[in-house]
């Protein structure tokens, strides 16, 4: 393939630690559509793929601070050409910015959380408390607080909480730190999160779910304290009939994914809703023993039975019996 296919890369923006770059495709090539970005640093003679795929805008992101870039973009060929990735290829050079001692601050700190670090952290809000954002956003649109909420310890989520994080920011799809931490099976995290505040306890996200509901579907050998979590947030005040946007609740859920007899029986005792009838003119098209039965709770539906005399016998708008 000649040189002159290649599209030209050229960089459209650049950051202390990320370049920005953009080609324009070209139709009357032999190519596929696909794209191959790699970099170096410009000493540096061996290249690390950090992209591959029909994009032609790419953020790169992990750079040094004030360092220059070599870039490198290939195609890949035609079948008909045999489908490699193009020997030719079309270079160019980018730099990327200074630093702000803000962003090298909000760097270290999300660093320290991914390190589970409470102790730095502390550190760098005490003694930068001014420079620092806590509400700064990584590439996925997540706060530290978010992150942290997925995974470190209590020390951390706490350090954070008494530097100013907030704990009602919302992820894209409009999660909250303490669902994130539901849905992880960050207990520790639910505890620090809830002893600070319950405002966030009966939060929905876009689609409806609350905390509650995470912690339910959660409830596996998976996340072993996934039970805990579910009755932490109950014995807080979480309301258990909240309905998502399919108008499904916390035990609707748990029938249908976890199955957790343990988490079922604390969501009954507190009042969940059974559903004994189907009643398609209300959309209600299954029972809570029919979708148990049908998702291989065996133990969930003895439960049912036996503890809450919920009846076998009710039948599917078809007229079946599970």
């Amino acid at each position: 393939m000649p040189t002159s296919v290649i599209p030209t890369p050229k960089i459209i923006s650049a950051a202390a630690r990320s370049l920005v770059v953009e080609w324009e495709t070209q139709d009357e090539v032999e190519q596929t559509g696909t794209y191959q970005l790699s970099r170096g640093e410009e000493a540096d003679p061996e290249l690390l793929v950090v992209y591959e795929g029909s994009d032609t805008n790419v953020e790169i992101h992990d750079l040094k601070p004030e360092t220059r870039y070599r870039i490198k973009l290939r195609v890949r060929e035609s079948p008909e050409l045999g489908g490699d990735w193009s020997k030719e290829y079309a270079e160019i050079e980018g730099r990327t910015t200074d630093e702000t001692l803000s962003a090298r601050l909000t760097n270290q700190l999300f660093r320290a959380v991914g390190n589970n670090d409470a102790e730095a952290i502390r550190r760098i809000t005490s003694d930068h408390g001014k420079e620092v954002s806590l509400e700064m956003r990584d590439r996925f649109g997540k706060t530290m607080l978010m992150n942290a909420c997925q995974s470190a310890s209590r020390g951390v989520v706490e350090a954070l909480l008494k530097a100013g994080a907030s704990d009602t920011a919302t992820t894209r799809s409009g999660k909250t730190p303490l669902s994130l931490a539901a849905t992880y099976g960050n207990l520790r995290a639910v505890e620090a999160l809830l002893d600070r505040s319950t405002e966030t306890l009966d939060s929905q996200d876009l689609g409806g779910s609350t905390p509650l509901m995470w912690a339910a579907e959660n409830a596996t050998s998976k996340h072993p304290h996934g039970v805990a979590i579910v009755e932490l947030l109950l014995d807080k005040g979480a309301s258990v009939n909240i309905e998502d946007a399919r108008q499904q609740t916390a035990l609707d859920r748990l029938c249908a994914t976890s199955g957790s007899i343990s988490a079922a029986r604390a969501m009954l005792e507190k009042g969940a809703r059974i559903i004994t009838e189907v009643d398609k003119h209300n959309n209600v098209h299954m029972t809570t023993l029919m979708s148990a039965a049908l998702n291989g709770h065996r133990d969930l539906c003895v439960e049912l039975m036996d503890r809450w005399g919920v009846d076998p016998r009710a039948r599917t708008e078809f007229g079946n019996c599970y």
